[in-house]
């Protein structure tokens, strides 16, 4: 079949794609640990999906044809639509509520997703195939962004792409939780935090991770001295230097909005955001620190342009116009997201893994869906909660197209605008009155004739 569609709304995403293919392995490995537990493996070689749609809703077509290419895709997916006004009993087996619901079903076990984009529907098949679910804790008490504000520097959207996707989030006071991360967690956010932390919850931290835990940690400049001291501990540096782009100084939004397009590392984490811009405000610089330790090894995944500088100055580095320093500010690129692991004393025991990133903003309620900050985030937590299956370019809205611009594009657009139409139009008006004059010309020569 060939997808002639503008936006490929009948075409897998990558994401979609990687996981229709790990089907039948994860399914044989369901059924494995199934029959060594004694447990029934009746149902665990295939997935079904249940699509709960009135026959008239204009939203059926769209998912059914999603599913399809599923099914069309791997023998082992296999779905259904029902009509949730004559599926009674379908209604209250699977406990559903409201219409254009989903239920991803494995053997006896089954999750639902209301009206899911592409990406939650990939990551429910993964979750049901694979028998995991993350757990991911978000660190407060230290000034970080809220999961329940809905204001511009909240993170209530952030919250609702994690749960769409799959995790389960919890607020995690660590002053209140007896100093431990629970042993259940896979994954702490530390997003964005203005106030020390406590000595035991640094402590809770560092064990977290020395158990083969994760953390990602986004920290903004002025980052408190105590979170910077832990940090270099695993010799990553916050410098509080901000970077400044050279192109945008007159920029609506100001020099200090940093736009990320080929500065991606050879990781699991960036290596599939290549080509898709990702955009981060206020962003601090990170460096390497500390003396060599081979306990701890790191990777590049964010750095940015040549057209960057890193602004050291204290009465610049946050707010008005700053000018560059030769002596004292740094040339891009310049990094500002690594990724690392830190090996455990334990025998047996996976290590610790991080990472970190000199902003918190970029994923806020106002950014967070901006081109690939969403990517972004989701490759982050799937590599730290050891779900590489997950790491792929996602699906879109079908029904969103975004136009991304680049700065010379929107040049010659306004300069088409305004001089291209009007010199097209007056050109074609001088030919056609040159015409008009010839003919007459020849009409007058062969009268005289």
């Amino acid at each position: 079949s060939w997808d002639l569609t503008g936006n490929k709304r009948y075409s897998l995403a990558p994401q979609t794609l990687k996981v229709l293919d790990d089907l039948p392995a994860n399914l044989a490995a369901l059924r494995h640990a199934a029959a060594e537990a004694g447990a029934p493996i009746e149902g665990l070689d295939h997935v079904e999906v249940l699509a709960f749609y009135q026959r008239l809703d204009p939203a059926r077509e769209t998912t059914e044809a999603l599913l399809k290419s599923c099914a069309q895709h791997s023998r082992d997916f296999k779905y259904r639509i029902l009509d949730p006004d004559s599926e009674l009993e379908a209604l209250r087996r699977y406990r559903v509520k409201a219409t254009r619901t989903i239920i991803v079903q494995v053997g006896d076990r089954f999750t639902s997703v209301l009206q899911p984009e592409e990406s939650a529907l990939a990551s429910a098949l993964f979750r049901m195939s694979t028998g995991k679910l993350a757990r991911v804790y978000h660190l407060l008490g230290h000034g970080e962004h809220f999961l329940d504000s809905d204001e511009r520097a909240g993170y209530s959207t952030y919250d609702l792409v994690l749960v769409d996707q799959g995790y389960e989030v919890f607020p995690l006071h660590l002053a209140g939780n007896a100093g431990r991360v629970p042993v259940d967690a896979d994954v702490v956010v530390i997003a964005g935090p203005r106030l020390d932390p406590l000595p035991d919850e640094l402590a809770a931290l560092d064990e977290h991770l020395a158990r083969g835990g994760a953390v990602l940690g986004l920290f903004d400049p002025p980052t408190p001295p105590l979170w910077t001291e832990w940090m270099a501990r695993y010799r990553v540096g916050l410098t509080g230097d901000v970077l400044i782009a050279v192109d945008r100084m007159n920029a609506p939004n100001g020099p200090r909005m940093i736009v990320v397009e080929d500065g991606y590392g050879d990781h699991e984490v960036s290596r599939t955001l290549r080509g898709m811009p990702t955009i981060f405000p206020m962003v601090q610089t990170l460096e390497q620190v500390g003396e060599p330790d081979s306990t701890v090894a790191g990777a590049i995944i964010l750095q940015s342009s040549d057209q960057v500088w890193a602004e050291s100055d204290d009465a610049t580095r946050y707010t008005g116009r700053p000018s560059f320093d030769r002596d004292a500010d740094q040339v891009g690129p310049l990094p500002f997201g690594m990724v690392l692991e830190v090996a455990s004393s334990a025998e047996g025991t996976p290590p610790g893994r991080l990472v970190v990133i000199g902003n918190s903003e970029f994923l806020n309620n106002a950014t967070i869906n901006l081109m690939g900050n969403r990517d972004l985030l989701l490759n982050a937590l799937g590599w730290l909660a050891r779900e590489e299956g997950l790491i792929q370019i996602r699906g879109r809205d079908p029904l969103s197209q975004p136009v991304v611009l680049s700065d010379d594009t929107r040049t010659v657009l306004m300069l088409g605008s305004i001089a291209g139409w009007p010199l097209l139009v007056g050109s074609l008006a001088t030919v056609f009155m040159l015409l008009r004059r010839r003919e007459k010309e020849i009409v007058k020569k062969g009268s005289v004739k």
